[in-house]
């Protein structure tokens, strides 16, 4: 059982020189050894992906190591941003999804991201329950496609 923990918390797979990590301790986000990490939240699965964010893009993983084939990439139960690693610590950078994309992303997903709990993403980035709320407020009054 032991064996078996350790495995599932540990190395998840790879792209080439891209390692992915599944559920990361804090040994491991410092493995990564990189300064920017991205990271993928699955609140279906309740998994947390991470990997050097200098080696490959959401997509790459998604597509290569990670996928399910019954989700597409931007689906409204994942949720992808780019981390910076402080004394061994995420903190939440950037979501594209949601700072770059107010006027091309079909506001329904966005819309659906902010409805979900992701609460428990909080275990492996420490501020990113404030980054969702902040994220809410700067949707609020935006006319386009709707929230």
């Amino acid at each position: 059982m032991r064996l078996y923990k350790f495995l599932n918390e540990k190395y998840f797979g790879r792209k080439g020189d891209c390692e992915v990590f599944v559920n990361p301790t804090i040994k491991e986000i410092i493995e990564i050894n990189s300064n920017e990490i991205r990271f993928v939240a699955d609140n279906k699965k309740k998994k947390f992906y991470i990997w050097d964010a200098n080696l490959e893009i959401h997509v790459g993983i998604w597509d290569n190591v990670i996928g399910d084939s019954n989700r597409e990439f931007n689906d409204k139960t994942l949720f992808t941003g780019i981390t910076k690693v402080k004394d061994g610590k995420l903190h939440i950078k950037r979501s594209d999804e949601l700072e770059y994309s107010k006027k091309t992303v079909e506001r329904s997903v966005i819309q659906s991201l902010f409805e979900n709990d992701w609460d428990w993403v909080d275990k492996y980035i420490i501020d990113f329950s404030r980054y969702i709320k902040k994220m809410r407020e700067s949707y609020k009054g935006i006319k386009g496609k709707g929230i």
